[in-house]
């Protein structure tokens, strides 16, 4: 067991995040109710309930939400390209920041690479001209395509 297990000087190793909090089932049925089955999806890299990424087409934000991203089906041996967008985006501000793949390396409770903390701050502020803002809660939003 490693010692970060015990100190909170990195917070996705600290046992108290293995605990469930009365956030999280709230946040769990935002989502149950505001997200239909079958949506695509953006939502950031540390966002893991079952709700994003079970029977939903699932990107890591801020992925087709700027662009559309080609979205490729095979149905009986015949294969088509569609480009997509997001119907949903899915952001947790109390949760690890990510832009696409790349995490923004908290120490001591704080973003160290601010190159990824501004690239997501400013793709937040670029949802309100293509996406509504359908339920907030305690640094927890859930967006709609327009």
């Amino acid at each position: 067991m490693s010692r970060f297990f015990w100190h909170n000087k990195i917070q996705n190793f600290h046992y108290s995040s293995y605990f469930p909090k009365a956030r999280n089932v709230t946040i769990k049925k935002a989502l149950q109710k505001n997200i239909p089955e079958d949506k695509i999806i953006s939502s950031q890299n540390s966002m893991n309930y079952y709700k994003i990424s079970n029977g939903h087409r699932l990107f890591p934000f801020p992925e087709a939400t700027i662009k559309p991203k080609t979205v490729i089906k095979i149905v009986n041996s015949k294969i088509t390209k569609t480009e997509v967008f997001a119907d949903y985006v899915v952001i947790d501000l109390k949760k690890i920041i990510f832009y696409g793949d790349k995490g923004c390396d908290y120490v001591n409770g704080k973003c160290a690479n601010k190159e990824i903390l501004f690239k997501f701050q400013n793709a937040i502020k670029n949802l309100n001209s293509n996406y509504l803002k359908i339920y907030e809660f305690d640094s927890f939003f859930i967006y709609k395509k327009l």
